[in-house]
């Protein structure tokens, strides 16, 4: 009775095993075909973007832009006169902010310090885990 059991105990840990196997070897299949099929599309949407970025330039070219202003008869010229117009510059809101600030709220105290460190040191543990 015991040796029954032995066998039928070792005919299933080795099916078990061989179970497990063939399990891995058919997810390695799996992942390979996807791996390629992800592959070919790579490949088609590198060479579709290519192609359009090589449209797109041609289509920013002067040569081309000029020929379309002909075919549409736009007449567009340069401009003869050319006019800089100053405009006075406004204090931005930081230069009226920094003029409201206190001077002794930069100084530190020795603690700051200590505060800082512990501030850093609880960051780092809390990107760590």
């Amino acid at each position: 009775m015991k040796f029954a059991l032995k066998v039928i105990l070792t005919v299933a840990i080795v099916t078990s095993c061989v179970v497990l196997y063939v399990h891995g070897e058919v997810a390695i299949f799996q992942v390979s075909y996807s791996l390629d099929a992800h592959a070919r599309l790579l490949k088609e949407r590198s060479e579709e973007y290519r192609r359009i970025k090589f449209e797109v330039e041609q289509l920013k070219a002067p040569r081309l832009l000029e020929e379309k202003m002909n075919q549409m008869n736009l007449e567009l010229t340069l401009p003869r006169q050319v006019k800089v117009v100053r405009i006075p510059e406004l204090p931005s809101v930081a230069d009226a902010a920094m003029r409201n600030v206190n001077p002794q709220s930069f100084t530190q105290s020795p603690l700051d310090f200590l505060g800082r460190w512990v501030k850093v040191a609880v960051a780092q543990a809390k990107m760590e885990s």
